[in-house]
């Protein structure tokens, strides 16, 4: 009869151990579900943040290349305004060098009729 209260606590005793066993499994799985939802989540929003600056990245490109084309063209503008300057600086060159030889020629026919 002793011998059967002895095991009768010692299964109580296993059954109770079980349970805390059991509970802390559960505990832990439930911890691990939480984790494993704060990774996804995690990765999500990298996923997110990698799109969002592939995106920022892709667009800046775009806005380069387009500032670039522009900068380009306005350079050819530049080299353009520079070649007319210089054929209209050729011209008022030209204009007071025809100038000055009329002006000296005027002057001989001044002094010829002196």
């Amino acid at each position: 009869h002793e011998a059967r209260d002895e095991l009768a606590a010692k299964d109580a005793m296993l059954r109770k151990k079980d349970d805390e066993l059991l509970t802390q499994r559960n505990q832990f799985d439930q911890y691990q579900r939480g984790m494993d939802k704060l990774a996804a989540e995690q990765q999500r929003m990298i996923q997110q943040l990698e799109e969002k600056l592939s995106a920022d990245n892709a667009l800046a490109a775009g806005e380069a290349v387009a500032k670039d084309a522009e900068l380009k063209m306005k350079d050819e503008e530049t080299i353009n305004l520079r070649k007319q300057l210089d054929q209209m600086e050729a011209a008022k060159v030209a204009a007071e060098d025809e100038l000055a030889a009329k002006d000296a020629m005027l002057r001989k026919k001044d002094d010829e009729l002196v």
